[in-house]
């Protein structure tokens, strides 16, 4: 004789639901749909402006709206390496947004791609509002979406789990379809990489930057020899290029053509002038040994340097277009939009204030304002 024994159910009536488990696959997949957005506008952006790169524009954004006294800090904490730091935390943060973007797409890749899409379009209107840019610089990023988007969906599809074909077994074509996501991945990061750092050093724009240094009309004084004082960790008394402090708020360096750059001058002078970089050349030239230092150098800090430069004062061209009446000092704008305002004062007295083209004998480096 059997006796029945009673079980407890399940609450819900006899049935479990299985909680879904982290989609890391498809979050995986987003990241690098991101990424593919990034390498081919990198790649892209080799054939227009520097700033014409997503991340170097949305980065120049941020700098601009961030307040100064923010800056200062940065630069406090962080000295040359804040825009290591800057480009870092970017990455940190696009790789969180486009991994929650492709775990929505493990289960509604259309919105993924919509919002991948949108990411696209956002960088684009920031990579327009660049003071350097024009409207074919947004091609970059655009190629970069379209490629990127249909990527994304391609890429996501493939994590799931396929369908087993016939003669294989389901893991094994699982297995496959994740090798081709991870070589998708790590291409796209190579291509990403190698596209950021071909736009970082520019060699074409380097050798365009290789002209003869005119001869100066005045030579710097001879520097002393117990100029140097040999002291153990004292650096040298002239500052080698490549030793230079550089600090300034452009995540990329402009890339200007000589042929095209112009010097104008105008607003309250009586005669405008504007001269090309051949004409400039052509200028009287002086030579002097100047020291300069960042504002948020601190005592015995090394954002500082002294350097020998080439170039014309700045004084004799305002007394050719004749300053104005009111005038009390002069803005200075570089071509992705920075400026700078200088007193009068200082650069029409005994100082020789240099719109400099040579530095130690050399042409006037790329990263320190050339041209």
């Amino acid at each position: 004789m059997s006796t029945p024994t009673a079980h407890q159910g399940p609450a819900d009536g006899g049935h479990r639901t299985a909680r879904p488990g982290i989609p890391w696959w498809s979050m995986l997949a987003g990241v690098i749909g991101g990424v593919v957005l990034l390498a081919v506008a990198e790649l892209a952006s080799l054939a227009f402006s520097s700033s014409s790169a997503p991340f170097v524009a949305v980065g120049g954004g941020f700098i601009d709206i961030i307040p100064p006294w923010v800056k200062d800090v940065a630069i406090g904490l962080f000295g040359t390496w804040d825009k290591i730091v800057l480009f870092a935390s970017m990455v940190a943060v696009y790789v969180v947004l486009t991994a929650l973007n492709g775990a929505l797409g493990a289960r509604r890749p259309r919105t993924a791609a919509a919002v991948l899409a949108g990411l696209g379009v956002f960088a684009t209107v920031i990579v327009l509002t660049r003071a350097q840019n024009s409207v074919p610089d947004a091609i970059p990023t655009l190629l970069g979406t379209v490629v990127a988007v249909p990527t994304l969906l391609l890429l996501l599809r493939a994590v799931r789990s396929p369908a087993a074909e016939p003669g294989t077994d389901a893991a094994w074509s699982r297995r496959r379809s994740l090798v081709g996501v991870g070589a998708v991945g790590v291409l796209a990061v190579i291509v990403a990489a190698g596209a950021r750092g071909v736009n970082a050093t520019r060699e074409v724009a380097r050798r365009a930057a290789e002209f003869t240094l005119p001869t100066p009309r005045t030579r710097a004084e001879q520097i002393p020899d117990d100029a140097q004082v040999d002291v153990e960790g004292m650096p040298a008394y002239v500052t080698p290029n490549e030793d230079f402090y550089r600090i300034d708020t452009a995540l990329a360096v402009p890339r200007v053509d000589p042929t095209t750059w112009e010097l104008r001058i105008h607003g309250l002078v009586d005669r405008e002038l504007t001269l090309s970089f051949e004409e400039l050349l052509a200028e009287p030239m002086i030579e002097k040994h100047v020291t300069l230092t960042c504002v948020s150098n601190t005592v015995g800090g090394d954002l500082a340097g002294n350097a020998t430069w080439l170039g014309v004062p700045v004084r004799t061209l305002l007394e050719r277009v004749g300053v104005k009446d009111g005038a009390d000092m002069v803005l200075s704008r570089s071509v992705d939009g920075f400026t700078a305002s200088t007193p009068l004062e200082a650069l029409i007295d005994d100082r020789d204030s240099l719109i400099a083209v040579g530095m130690n004998g050399e042409p006037l480096p790329q990263e320190h304002g050339y041209p």
